[in-house]
């Protein structure tokens, strides 16, 4: 996507003053995964992050999309690490939850698969707390092909989260 930018949104949640550097995939060569991404960054791949949509559990997708408030909930963690769902389900009060359906992914947070960004939700957003001995992370920048690169207390200022251990 030559030309891409960050979704508008995005960058209006950033602290003002905040050093974020913006990376195109289409800048950067064949990008074909996060791991690529890492490479041609110069980045480890602990550094990629995935925003990973998650859901009460009950009721189900028709029903949290039509009252979605409290219903949702982002999880940020290296795309290489699994959520520990209970620890997310705990921290909403929920019983259990489980990862959204792709139709409440864009319905929900208004990014497009593959651009979504932890910042400018409209839902609580939960940061791995072992990002934050890295120099750096990269998450989503709310649209396609594109990243932005933040120290992770930038990120976690940004969001107004504190950080919990939610990765696997």
């Amino acid at each position: 996507m030559p030309g891409a930018n960050p979704n508008p949104r995005v960058l209006a949640a950033l602290p003002r003053g905040a050093e974020v550097k913006v990376w195109r995939h289409a800048e950067l060569g064949a990008i074909a995964s996060p791991s690529d991404f890492a490479a041609a960054a110069g980045a480890e791949a602990r550094q990629i992050l995935k925003t990973v949509l998650v859901a009460e559990r009950s009721p189900g997708p028709a029903a949290r999309l039509a009252e979605p408030e409290g219903r949702y909930a982002a999880a940020v963690l290296s795309f290489e690490r699994r959520i520990a769902l209970p620890v997310l389900a705990a921290a909403m009060g929920w019983r259990a939850c489980e990862m959204a359906r792709p139709e409440e992914l864009e319905a929900v947070t208004g990014y497009p698969r593959f651009g979504v960004s932890p910042l400018g939700l409209p839902c609580p957003v939960f940061v791995d707390a072992g990002l934050l001995d890295l120099p750096a992370v990269f998450v989503g920048a709310g649209a396609a092909a594109v990243e932005l690169e933040l120290a992770p207390r930038v990120l976690i200022e940004a969001l107004e989260a504190s950080p919990l251990a939610i990765a696997l």
